[in-house]
């Protein structure tokens, strides 16, 4: 049992031998170090907030894109599934793209950051 994951039900890897296991807490990832060998430990990468105390993440499934599983490859990267919680009827559907949000707060700050920089000219 990797350290930081108290109990496991599923999991899944992607095409970049990732390592994605659900379980008591949400949906965790096997952590590696620099060289790419499991460390023995693992990292929350998803949760919901459960009303039920802390939530018991099922099933998870991974289909793959043409790209990597990484940061920013849109739906190219592929989809990460699984259900959130013991007995839920949702499916959460992960893809490697930031949230809308993210992209308007990055280019609001640019928008700033020139703005501020051209009133210290005058």
């Amino acid at each position: 049992m990797a350290t930081g994951l108290s109990a496991g039900f599923d999991l899944t890897v992607d095409t970049e031998d990732d390592v994605f296991i659900t379980g008591l807490g949400g949906l965790f990832e096997l952590d590696r170090d620099v060289g790419g060998a499991f460390t023995g430990g693992a990292t929350l990468f998803d949760a919901i907030v459960s009303p039920f105390g802390a939530p018991f993440a099922t099933g998870v499934s991974f289909l793959p894109g043409v790209d990597p599983f990484e940061p920013f490859a849109g739906i190219n990267g592929g989809v990460l599934a699984y259900i959130p919680d013991f007995a839920h009827t949702t499916v959460i559907l992960i893809t490697p793209v930031p949230e809308p949000s993210s992209f308007a707060l990055l280019a609001w700050a640019v928008v700033l950051f020139v703005w501020r920089g051209a009133r210290r000219r005058w």
